[in-house]
């Protein structure tokens, strides 16, 4: 990752003017795919039953999540590996490689020709993906990886995995300069399964939330209305 101000933290570490404004130039770009596919089974029984059932899968890249309406926001809303002004081709994070729907209901009529109804779906689903970034001073941020602060300050920079040993990251220890304590550092590696990703920068999206699981109930009665039909 290219460093643009080696020394940010001192008085002469003010290499890069962090105020200097920009320029945005936006255009689209022929990478990115989504490629879905399903398969649905379904089943109507003569006594008012029926069952249906499906799953759904997809596999989506994006190069950026285009999450605004303004070119500001949709440059500063992706998480960056090296270079902001070319964003590497990842999972999108509209992916859901993974969908299961299973739905049963039955109608009948208790009372003439009123329709009475009862269903229930079952929604499973993949999580979402998602990165980890690096936060911090957006002025600091700014110089060391040479952009304006408005946009270092959304801590976009992909997270880089220390290699545990000391030689890449020395870890500030001084408890009165927010210290990091190495065995929480490790821990939270751990939890996080970064572990294969040490002395590398974690790419984007490529961890994923719990899975969700819905269900839900839906009951319906036709009422009896005046009137003649017509």
């Amino acid at each position: 990752r290219a460093i643009y101000d080696t020394t940010p933290l001192t008085t002469a570490g003010q290499e890069f003017n962090v105020n200097r404004g920009y320029d945005l130039l936006l255009a689209n770009t022929d990478k990115g795919y989504g490629h879905n596919a399903s398969v649905s089974l379904s089943k109507r029984f003569n006594s008012g039953f029926d069952i249906r059932s499906s799953y759904a899968w997809q596999d989506v890249q994006e190069v950026s999540p285009a999450t605004s309406s303004t070119s500001a926001s949709n440059y500063s809303n992706i998480a960056i590996k090296t270079d902001p002004n070319n964003p590497e081709l990842k999972r999108s994070i509209y992916e859901r490689k993974h969908r299961i729907l299973i739905s049963a209901g039955y109608e009948t009529s208790f009372w003439d020709d009123l329709v009475s109804s009862v269903n229930i779906l079952y929604d499973r689903r993949s999580g979402q993906p998602y990165s980890f970034t690096m936060g911090g001073d957006s002025n600091v941020l700014a110089r060391m990886y040479g952009e304006s602060s408005s946009f270092s300050g959304s801590n976009r920079m992909l997270f880089y995995v220390p290699k545990g040993d000391g030689s890449d990251v020395i870890l500030e220890s001084d408890p009165n300069k927010d210290a990091i304590d190495p065995a929480q550092l490790n821990a939270f590696i751990k939890k996080h399964k970064l572990e294969k990703y040490r002395g590398q920068i974690a790419p984007r999206n490529a961890f994923l939330s719990d899975w969700v699981q819905e269900v839900s109930l839906r009951a319906s009665q036709e009422l009896p209305t005046y009137g003649q039909k017509g």
